[in-house]
């Protein structure tokens, strides 16, 4: 039996080599993909609410990631990961500003008339 080995989409984007939109200056651990995952595709914080992440720094890191996502990058969200993961804020803010320069995004009001 022969088993379809070619990486699905959502590992191509987590592989570093190969991460289209994101673009971290450090790689990130295994255990940072469910993070990650909150920024990369915002539809997955209904599958893993921040009260089952665990009671570690990776779970706390999570929380904030959770938080930061749901508050649309809200200032004491984002302080609070900058606090556990600046790495992760990092990420967020550029798949963030990638998204509002990208080519689709809806022009900007003029700041002269």
């Amino acid at each position: 039996m022969r088993h379809n080995l070619s990486p699905s989409p959502l590992s191509k984007s987590w592989c570093t080599s190969s991460r289209p939109r994101i673009y971290a200056e450090v790689e990130l651990p295994p255990e940072d993909f469910p993070a990650w995952l909150l920024i990369a595709d915002l539809a997955q914080r209904s599958h893993v609410p921040p009260a089952l992440a665990p009671d570690t720094h990776t779970g706390r890191a999570y929380t904030a990631v959770y938080q930061l996502v749901s508050t649309d990058g809200e200032m004491t969200a984002r302080a609070a990961l900058h606090g556990l993961r600046p790495d992760l804020l990092k990420i967020f803010l550029d798949r963030r500003r990638a998204a509002y320069d990208a080519p689709w995004a809806l022009p900007r009001a003029s700041a002269a008339p």
